[in-house]
């Protein structure tokens, strides 16, 4: 979040739009509109008038307020009594005004896909020469045909990855975001589906954990990996837990640059 300086010269009008978002009137500049969720504190200077709901919802909101006299002297400091909770929601609404957000967000999705396919690397005891995600994934099939010839894994771990949406799609909804709201914001940004990606991972560890005690490889049904699955449920919500907090720190320290 930003800070917003306003100041009155001669004098300045802030009164609360829909959004919500602040709606600051200057005689002789353009109107701004300022969305609440990209307000960090704000800085009234001179002449300023906020009426009553702008400054209730700033309050509301944890946004501090600091006056500041006609010579930059500060003359008083109006602070809410939530502190302000900087959520991922907010985080990722600033993100997507970026023209370049894509390019961004590959970069930290890049190196999330890398951990996990070096954490699936040492559960699985193998050493990935090529970590590139196409080329990690056919070592680790390959792995799974050599050391346990005769099953469908490509069947078993495509199966699986829809599971992991589910697992994703609760643990995004359980962080209070609206998928849907950042879709609208950025066309083809799936946030669910780029996470269910960075978990899926963790499947081949999965499907080599429990393959080796099928007694017949027609044993491999939905019903079982579905059962291996909900077995390791908590843990990948942990996983996914964890992963979202990842983001929201990277994106602490993307919009404070």
């Amino acid at each position: 979040m930003k800070s917003l300086y306003i100041e009155g010269k001669p004098h300045a009008h802030v009164s609360l739009e829909t959004g919500p978002s602040l709606h600051v009137v200057t005689p002789g500049r353009a109107h701004g509109i300022y969305p609440i969720y990209r307000i960090g504190r704000l800085f009234l200077k001179g002449e300023v008038e906020i009426e009553t709901p702008a400054l209730v919802t700033c309050l509301k909101h944890g946004i501090s307020l600091t006056f500041i006299d006609g010579h930059g002297d500060p003359e008083g400091v109006c602070v809410g009594v939530r502190q302000r909770c900087a959520n991922l929601q907010s985080l990722l609404d600033e993100f997507l005004e970026f023209d370049n957000w894509r390019d961004y967000f590959e970069i930290w999705k890049s190196a999330a896909v890398r951990q996990s396919i070096l954490e699936v690397e040492g559960e699985m005891k193998v050493v990935i020469q090529d970590l590139r995600p196409r080329q990690a994934e056919d070592y680790l099939f390959n792995t799974l045909a050599k050391r346990y010839p005769g099953y469908d894994h490509r069947w078993a771990i495509h199966s699986l990855k829809g599971l992991c949406y589910g697992v994703v799609a609760d643990r995004i909804s359980k962080a209070n975001i609206n998928p849907a709201a950042l879709l609208r914001r950025r066309e083809n940004f799936e946030l669910i589906g780029d996470f269910a990606e960075i978990l899926s991972w963790k499947l081949f560890a999965l499907v080599e954990e429990n393959v080796f005690s099928l007694k017949k490889k027609t044993n491999l049904s939905m019903e079982n990996i579905a059962r291996w699955f909900e077995d390791k449920r908590e843990s990948y919500e942990s996983f996914v837990d964890v992963s979202l907090m990842n983001l929201e720190n990277w994106l602490h320290n993307r919009m404070s640059l």
